[in-house]
């Protein structure tokens, strides 16, 4: 990012930031054991083995971690190289099994379909996977000098949540109605202390009229 706040990156970058979440959505909602036949309606679901996470499940560090790792290479890298040697290169040795669904979803949602990946080979009604590590280490990932552009702040903010940021004068104006408001909430306090100032000098002044005229009585 820049000083102000906007961030510079391959100008697809947030397209592919969006489907790399919904891969990990898709994912994480596997791993926590919901039928892929209710999450995806494709007639070649219908013939993949069912899916079963025990050691690999994805969290927030794990997709930061690809994120970081792109944006610190200065984006001169594919964002597969990342997805594969963060995430698929370490599952095919700890659970190759899963290691295999992770590709076949990540594929699914778009990623790792380059002919750098071709070597790589799924057997989705087994879970079985080949080729990860001499994929990673040949390194056909590299991307000469890689186009930058600069996404407004307002432009992040705006795909990320899904409101617009005010412009400077709507601010100027939500700014002076928000005066405006502390002014009369001050106002009426103000009106009602005096009010109770008033109450409490009158209710004094009738006790002491009493007194007198108890005395002079």
């Amino acid at each position: 990012m820049d000083d102000k706040g906007n961030l510079i990156a391959p100008p697809d970058a947030q397209e592919k930031i969006w489907d790399l979440a919904q891969a990990f959505t898709l994912i994480q909602k596997l791993a926590a054991g919901e039928n892929i036949r209710n999450i995806i309606d494709d007639q070649h679901m219908q013939v993949i083995a069912e899916t079963n996470f025990k050691k690999i499940f994805l969290s927030y560090r794990n997709f930061n971690s690809i994120i970081r790792s792109w944006k610190m290479d200065g984006y001169d890298k594919d964002i597969n190289y990342y997805i594969l040697n963060n995430l698929i290169r370490p599952a095919s040795i700890i659970a190759p099994q899963e290691a295999a669904q992770l590709f076949y979803f990540f594929q699914h949602k778009g990623f790792l379909l380059g002919e750098n990946c071709e070597e790589i080979k799924v057997d989705s009604s087994l879970w079985k996977i080949s080729g990860v590590p001499t994929v990673v280490e040949r390194g056909d990932f590299e991307i000469e000098n890689p186009q930058l552009e600069v996404h407004s702040i307002d432009n992040v903010v705006e795909n990320c949540y899904g409101v617009a940021t005010p412009s400077f004068a709507e601010m100027k104006v939500s700014g002076k109605e928000r005066q405006d408001q502390a002014f009369l909430e001050k106002k009426e306090e103000f009106s009602m202390e005096m009010e109770q100032y008033a109450q409490k000098e009158q209710k004094d002044f009738s006790l002491e009229e009493d007194r007198v005229l108890i005395v002079c009585s």
